[in-house]
């Protein structure tokens, strides 16, 4: 098994090394293009329809965490008055 050092050495030479060739896109972006080609694709109506359900899902989240928020304030209060009832 190779130590440590050796492999460390062999990234730093395989990174900087210009006869390796790199694999960037020929038009000299970088990144995903799957996110801008797939909203391309849909229509209107469903980019709509996807927009709407990812609000309804974050506001749905908000919810909870506000009643999870409420719920952790209202048992502080019930230790700091004393009662464990409940708890």
């Amino acid at each position: 098994m190779a130590d440590f050092n050796q492999i460390a050495h062999r990234i730093v030479r395989e990174a900087s090394d210009p006869d390796i060739p790199r694999t960037l896109p020929k038009d000299g972006s970088r990144g995903s293009k799957g996110g801008s080609a797939r909203a391309q694709k849909l229509t209107p109506e469903r980019r709509s329809e996807i927009a709407k359900t990812a609000a309804a899902a974050r506001w749905d989240l908000k919810a909870n965490l506000d009643a999870r928020k409420a719920k952790a304030a209202k048992m502080r209060a019930k230790r700091a008055a004393g009662s464990t009832k409940g708890i």
